[in-house]
């Protein structure tokens, strides 16, 4: 009866163990969490703070090219969009010129692959030809026979 009533204790004392290290572990997950959510907001919040100066940083560039603009004579900003229209003329073509050069070495990477897969192809079956000549070669002398 004794042993009986010392394992229910010892049931109850673990019980209460466990729960207490459970809270324990509880608390101090929950802290983590507080003090990690804390640490990416403070820097997401630096992040946006820079994304905000950058953002006015370039509306008042805007504002000032803005302004500038407007003192130009109708001659200087027809020589402007002409100008501009130059160089988005250079920059479509250096982009043609770009992609036709990627695909033409994409083309090419892939006749290489092919060609090594090809001649992979020919050595394995040129290597049944070989073990079968190999095996007529009876007498070692390369009579076959």
């Amino acid at each position: 009866m004794a042993e009986i009533e010392k394992l229910l204790k010892n049931i109850v004392m673990g019980s209460v163990g466990a729960v207490t290290t459970v809270v324990e572990k509880t608390g101090d997950l929950a802290r983590t969490l507080v003090e990690k959510g804390e640490t990416t907001i403070a820097e997401n919040r630096e992040t946006v703070d820079g994304i905000k100066k950058s953002l006015h940083d370039m509306a008042d560039e805007v504002v000032r090219i803005g302004k500038e603009a407007a003192r130009l004579t109708r001659e200087q900003r027809d020589a402007l969009r002409s100008l501009l229209d130059e160089i988005d003329r250079a920059e479509d073509e250096a982009k043609a010129a770009a992609d036709e050069e990627a695909k033409a070495a994409d083309e090419a990477e892939a006749e290489a692959a092919d060609e090594t897969e090809s001649e992979a192809a020919d050595e394995a079956g040129d290597a049944p030809a070989a073990e079968a000549a190999e095996e007529d070669d009876v007498n070692g002398d390369g009579s076959n026979g």
